[in-house]
């Protein structure tokens, strides 16, 4: 993930209160609004060249998720970014272990021969 996806994600679990709630453009602006409530904002004019690829990186990556998969106008936070730290720790964990594994192996196997 690019520090700008990091970015955009974060401020939209803080516009959506790290919830499910459907997040969507908000018309002729910089803006993502609620769609229940589209006077709570969040705007990304810091990457508005760039903003529909971090986007769609966010839904294939499986951060965020198109409620209707007919609009791509409207998409909500899944599971995975709303505990970002704790599937980041799953994945790092995932890698760390096997590592962890191998240099034992290769240790005890230095020590046989010593």
């Amino acid at each position: 993930m690019t520090i700008q996806s990091a970015a955009v994600l974060i401020g939209l679990k803080k516009l959506a209160k790290n919830t499910g709630e459907n997040i969507a453009y908000l018309y002729n602006s910089t803006c993502f609004c609620l769609v229940s409530d589209t006077s709570k904002t969040c705007n990304y004019a810091r990457v508005k060249n760039e903003i529909e690829s971090i986007v769609s990186a966010l839904v294939s990556d499986g951060y965020l998720m198109y409620p209707d998969p007919d609009s791509q106008a409207i998409f909500c936070l899944t599971q995975k970014s709303m505990h970002f730290c704790q599937s980041t720790l799953y994945n790092w964990l995932g890698f760390v272990t096997p590592v962890a594994s191998i240099v034992a192996a290769i240790f005890s196997i230095l020590a046989y021969f010593k």
